[in-house]
């Protein structure tokens, strides 16, 4: 059951004489309480780099399924569904609402396992809950919890120390040997997949044009979240939940980052040391770079026209890219904020966010789970300098098309133009 308050998913679980499971009773049925290092800790065991989460759990992106389906992605004490389909209610407390957990089908793989403080009063399609008898007398773990922290001190490096960070990340303009080696047309649009050389390599890219609207297109600059960066989706799949974007007019354009399914990072299989982590971390940013420099090698490309786009981890990696590569006419990220000191200086987004020159969004959740909104990113917001705006939406680290799409397309057409 879908779409339900707090108070009425408690009411109808006491009519049935059972409750609402407590944050503790969910998470040992969903994975016996367990977390790995290694990968995601899901219902039926880990998941590392490279898996194909989908055939376990719902997070397709079309909505809630029925509870039997997808039966390979059963917990050990035989709960369904657990991981996706749908939010769920629990009974604590938890700051200014009660807890939800579990992710749902339109976010992404590693929100299964965050809770989040919800009012008891909000429902939405992608929330439900399941009911939980007592086996016994005793502490079940119903007690209110609470997680409120205060707002961290955020100071960047001063300018000349940034100077030598930017440096770092300077990278070579040598010759892309760019090349389309497919075109895939749909009514809509026309994807290429695109090759060239890379900071390290050769890299591969994918560019949706738009059928409704002539050159010289305007471009989004998308880079996924931490599903793509963690190998639990490929960056396709995750551009093309993006084609509104596509069908409102701007093309949309991605990159093939180093540690993404299809191009595995072998300092991955084993614990980097903080300088393999800024390597990595650079080659990105290069490859992010070079992208830039095809797009205004296309004649059919506005290159005074290039926006930025980046949901949670793209975001993050988005404000290292948006401090060093200038040619974004604006940029805008979604569920971004201050996780903690890096541990390194030239990887810390403190040094880099107050150092974005053009127009900036940043898209928050009320309720976000993973970035709660006032500690960790109302610091970040305080840091960048003006332009920019803030845009808060009822729910939580990911908002649904219907909030996300819309405000893309308002911020895009304030700073870059409508599209013709």
């Amino acid at each position: 059951m879908t779409g339900v308050t707090w108070y009425e998913a408690a009411a109808y679980a006491e009519f049935r004489g059972q409750s609402l499971p407590t944050i503790y009773q969910w998470d040992k049925a969903a994975r016996d309480g367990q977390s790995n290092t290694a990968g995601l800790a899901m219902p039926w065991g880990v998941s590392s780099e490279g898996m194909d989460v989908l055939r376990r759990a719902n997070f397709r992106d079309r909505g809630p399924i029925a509870v039997s389906a997808l039966r390979g992605g059963m917990s050990a004490y035989g709960g369904y569904q657990m991981a996706g389909n749908v939010r769920e209610w629990c009974r604590n407390e938890l700051d200014d609402g009660f807890v939800t957990t579990g992710g749902a089908y339109d976010e992404a793989v590693y929100q299964f396992g965050q809770f989040a403080s919800v009012p008891a009063f909000y429902s939405s399609e992608n929330l439900g809950f399941r009911c939980a008898r007592a086996m016994a007398a005793g502490e079940d773990g119903g007690m209110p919890i609470s997680r409120r922290l205060s707002k961290p001190k955020l100071v960047p490096v001063d300018d000349a120390e940034f100077a030598k960070i930017a440096a770092y990340f300077e990278y070579k303009r040598a010759p892309l040997n760019a090349r389309v080696v497919k075109r895939t047309e749909a009514e809509a649009w026309r994807l290429e997949e695109i090759a060239f050389d890379g900071a390290d390599g050769p890299v591969t890219a994918y560019l949706f044009l738009p059928k409704n609207r002539k050159p010289p297109y305007q471009v989004i600059h998308f880079v996924p979240a931490g599903d793509v960066a963690g190998g639990h989706r490929t960056l396709l799949a995750s551009i093309e939940k993006l084609t509104p974007l596509v069908r409102s007019g701007r093309a949309l354009f991605g990159v093939l980052l180093t540690g993404y399914i299809g191009r595995p990072d072998p300092r991955a299989e084993k614990d980097m040391t903080r300088e393999e982590h800024v390597e990595a971390v650079a080659e990105q940013i290069a490859d992010l770079r070079r992208g830039v420099d095809y797009l205004v090698s296309r004649a059919d490309i506005d290159k005074e026209r290039i926006g930025f786009w980046g949901p949670s981890a793209g975001g993050a990696l988005g404000m290292l890219a948006g401090a060093l590569e200038h040619r974004y006419r604006s940029f805008a990220i979604n569920g971004v904020g201050y996780q903690g000191p890096s541990p390194d200086p030239r990887t810390e987004c403190v040094n880099f966010v107050s150092r974005i020159p053009m127009p900036k969004l940043i898209q928050n959740g009320r309720w976000d789970e993973t970035v709660p909104l006032e500690t960790n990113a109302q610091p970040l917001f305080d840091l960048m300098r003006e332009p920019k705006r803030l845009s808060i939406y009822d729910g939580g680290h990911v908002p649904t098309p219907e909030v996300l799409i819309p405000t893309l397309n308002g911020w895009f057409d304030e700073t870059m133009g409508p599209v013709r």
